[in-house]
C-alpha cells in the first residue's frame, strides 16, 4: 500500500521527511489488497509485466535459468529483474546454488497469473516443461512433481501422467505411501477419463497399475486392490504383452491372497508363473514365486511354501534394485517358518532383515527385522522377549501393513501373560483397519484374538461365535493352517472353560444363561474335540508349532480328568514337538505339565530320576 502511494505521487518525499500531497479520499486507490496490486502492475512497463507474468507461472520461487530459457526478452531480462526488485515485487533468494528469485508475497503471484489468458497460460507452462526437461536432464528426478504440474497446466496429458506416475514410485521408494498414492491416482484418473483410449493408452494403463499395486500392498488395502486390477483385467489381456500381464496376474493373486481366497489366488500365481517361466522373465518368476508361497503356507502345503520362497530369494539376489522383493520374499519363508513352527528360522530371518535395514539404511526393513524377531520369540512362546522387538517394530514401521502384524503378535504377548486390555487395544486397532482395507489374513487372526478377548470377559456367546463361524470360513477357503490354528485356539478356550478360568459373574451368567447351559457343562467335551482336530491338521501339513500347543493343552485336559496315561502320551507329543522347532518357552511349560503330571500319579518325576541316576 506504501508502495502505490509513493508511485502514484499521494506520498511524497520533503526534506528528508513523507508528506501527503493529497487526502487519502482524492486518491484513486482501490480499497482492496487485489486492486492495489493490480494497479501496480499496470504501471509496469509492456516488457517488465511479461517478464513477470512468465515468472509467475514457473511459481513463487523461480530460477532465473528457467525464467531465460522461457522468455523471448533474453537481452534485457537482467535489466527488467533488477527493476522488479527495486519496485519491491520480487527478491533474490540467498544461499541457492542458483540464481533463484521469489515474489516478495504469494498474493503478488497469484494475480499475475491469474492476469493471463488461459492459453497464453497453458503455452508458457508447456514452455516451462520443456526447458526444465532440457536443462536439468541429469538431476531430472528432483522435478517429477514440477513436470507433473506444468505438463497438467499445459493440458499435454501423456505427459503429466508419465510424470505423474514416476513421481508416485520415488515417493513409494521412500515410503511416503499417501503422497505416492495421490500421484498414482491422479494419474489413473488421467487416463481412465480418456473417451477413446488407445491401444499405447492401455498398456500405460496396466504398468501404472503394477507399478501402483505396490502402494496398495503396504497399505494392506487388497479389496481395493482386487477391484481396480479386476475392472481392468480385459484390458491387461487384450494387450497381448506377456511381461505386463504376468505381473499384473502376479498382483491379482497377491489381492486374493490376502482376502483369504487362497484357490482364486493360487490360479492367477500359477498363470503368472507359467508366463514368467515361457518368457524367462526373472522378475515374474520371483514375484510369482513370493506370493505363491503365501498362498501354499495358507494350503497348509507348507514344504511346497518354503520352496517357493527359497526360489524366490535366490532370485531377489540375482536381481537388481530391487528392494521389495528381497523384503518379501524372506517375509514369506518367515511366514512359512511360523506356519511350521520354528522359531529359530524366523529369528535368524528377522536378523538378516534387520541387517539389511541398518546397512541400506531402510526403515522398513528395520522394522520388519524387530517384528519378525519378536515374531520369533512369540512363536516360540517367550512372551516377555518378544513385547521389546514387536515393540521397537511398530515405532518405526513405516506402513499400516507392518503395523498390523506386529499389533497382532504383540497383543497376543500381552494377553498370553495376562494382560488383556493391552492385548484387546492393539487387536482393536488392528480389526478396525483390516475390516476398512479388507486385510483378510491379518483381519481374521485379529477376530480370533478378539473373541478371546470377549470370552475372559464374560461375554461368552459373542466371543465362540466369532470363533466357530470362523472355522467354517476356513474350511470353506482351504486354508488349513489358520484352520488348524482356530481349531487349537477355541479348544484351549474350552480348556480355560472347563477348568473355570473363564469369568463367571452374576451379570455375566444372567446374560449368558443360555450359552453356559449349552456350553459350559460340556465344555471339556469341546476341548477335546477341537484340539483333537487341531492335532490332525496340525499333524497333516506339518505344523509342529500347532500341534505341540494341541497336545499340550489335551495332556492338561487328561490330567485334570483323571486319564494319566493319555496326559502323558499328549505331553510327550508336545515335548517332542517343541524341541523340534526350538521353541523353548513353550517347551518349559510342558515339562512342567509332565511333572505335575507325574507327581499327580504318585510317581517320581522324570527330570528328579535323571539327577538320582547322575548323582550316583
Amino acid at each position: 500500500m506504501i508502495n502505490t502511494l509513493v508511485e502514484s505521487d499521494t506520498l511524497v518525499r520533503d526534506n528528508g521527511s513523507w508528506k501527503l500531497s493529497r487526502p487519502l479520499g482524492e486518491s484513486d486507490i482501490s480499497p482492496l489488497v487485489h486492486g492495489v496490486i493490480l494497479a501496480r502492475l499496470d504501471r509496469l512497463e509492456k516488457e517488465a509485466r511479461r517478464i513477470l507474468q512468465e515468472a509467475s507461472v514457473i511459481g513463487r520461487v523461480f530460477l532465473y535459468q528457467v525464467l531465460k530459457s522461457v522468455t523471448e526478452l533474453k537481452d534485457r531480462i537482467d535489466d527488467h529483474l533488477a527493476g522488479l526488485e527495486r519496485l519491491d515485487l520480487i527478491r533474490v533468494r540467498p544461499l541457492q546454488p542458483q540464481l533463484e528469485y521469489m515474489f516478495k508475497h504469494v498474493l503478488t503471484q497469484e494475480v499475475v497469473y491469474n492476469g493471463l489468458l488461459k492459453k497464453d497460460r497453458e503455452a508458457v507452462h508447456l514452455q516451462i516443461a520443456q526447458v526444465i526437461e532440457q536443462l536439468f536432464v541429469e538431476r531430472l528426478p528432483e522435478f517429477y512433481e514440477t513436470l507433473a504440474y506444468h505438463y497438467g497446466q499445459g493440458g499435454a496429458i501423456d505427459k503429466t501422467v508419465e510424470y505423474l506416475t514416476r513421481s508416485g514410485g520415488k515417493s513409494l521408494a521412500r515410503y511416503a505411501l499417501e503422497e505416492s498414492h495421490e500421484s498414482f491416482q491422479q494419474a489413473y484418473d488421467l487416463l481412465s477419463g480418456k473417451s477413446e483410449p488407445t491401444v499405447e493408452d492401455r498398456k500405460v494403463l496396466i504398468d501404472l497399475l503394477n507399478a501402483w499395486a505396490q502402494v496398495f500392498v503396504w497399505r494392506a488395502s487388497y479389496r481395493n486392490l482386487v477391484d481396480l486390477l479386476k475392472e481392468n483385467e480385459t484390458h491387461a489381456v487384450s494387450l497381448g504383452e506377456n511381461a505386463v500381464l504376468g505381473m499384473f496376474y502376479s498382483w491379482m493373486g497377491l489381492g486374493l491372497q490376502c482376502m483369504e481366497k487362497a484357490k482364486d489366488a493360487q490360479r492367477y500365481l500359477s498363470k503368472s508363473l507359467e508366463i514368467g517361466e515361457e518368457i524367462g522373465n526373472d522378475k515374474i518368476i520371483g514375484y510369482a514365486c513370493t506370493w505363491m508361497s503365501m498362498t501354499c503356507s495358507d494350503l497348509g502345503l507348507l514344504d511346497d511354501a518354503l520352496s517357493y520362497g527359497k526360489r524366490a530369494h535366490e532370485i531377489s539376489k540375482r536381481i537388481r534394485f530391487d528392494p521389495f522383493l528381497f523384503l518379501s520374499s524372506l517375509r514369506v519363508m518367515a511366514i512359512a517358518y511360523f506356519f511350521m513352527g520354528d522359531c529359530r528360522k524366523i529369528d535368524s530371518i528377522g536378523r538378516l532383515m534387520l541387517a539389511h535395514g541398518e546397512r541400506q539404511s531402510d526403515n522398513r526393513a528395520s522394522a520388519m527385522g524387530h517384528i519378525y524377531i519378536g515374531v520369533g520369540h512369540f512363536c516360540g512362546g517367550d512372551m516377555p522377549s518378544a513385547i521389546g522387538p514387536l515393540k521397537k517394530g511398530i515405532l518405526i514401521s513405516p506402513d499400516p501393513l507392518l503395523s498390523c502384524t506386529a499389533k497382532l503378535a504383540l497383543g497376543g504377548a500381552y494377553f498370553l501373560e495376562g494382560d488383556v486390555e493391552e492385548a484387546e487395544k492393539n487387536w482393536v486397532e488392528v480389526h478396525k483397519y483390516c475390516e476398512e482395507h479388507g486385510a483378510g489374513p491379518v483381519g481374521a487372526l485379529s477376530r480370533t484374538a478378539l473373541s478371546s478377548v470377549y470370552l475372559v470377559k464374560g461375554e461368552l456367546s459373542r466371543g465362540v461365535k466369532m470363533g466357530e463361524e470362523l472355522i467354517g470360513w476356513h474350511k470353506e477357503n482351504e486354508n488349513k493352517w489358520r484352520l488348524a490354528h482356530h481349531l487349537c485356539w477355541l479348544g484351549n478356550v474350552y480348556l480355560r472353560m472347563d477348568q473355570k478360568k473363564v469369568s463367571t459373574n452374576l451379570s455375566s451368567l444372567a446374560r449368558n444363561i443360555r450359552f453356559f447351559i449349552r456350553n459350559i457343562l460340556v465344555a471339556g467335551r469341546k476341548a477335546e474335540e477341537y484340539l483333537k482336530n487341531s492335532v490332525e491338521v496340525a499333524s497333516q501339513i506339518g505344523a509342529l508349532g500347532l500341534l505341540g500347543q494341541a497336545s499340550l493343552g489335551l495332556g492338561v485336559l487328561y490330567k485334570a480328568k483323571g486319564k494319566p496315561d493319555e496326559a502323558e502320551k499328549y505331553i510327550l507329543e508336545a515335548i517332542e514337538a517343541f524341541e523340534k522347532c526350538g521353541a523353548t518357552g513353550y517347551l518349559k511349560k510342558a515339562k512342567e505339565a509332565l511333572t505335575a503330571c507325574e507327581v499327580s500319579d504318585g510317581r517320581v518325576p522324570r527330570s528328579q530320576h535323571r539327577q538320582s541316576v547322575g548323582s550316583r
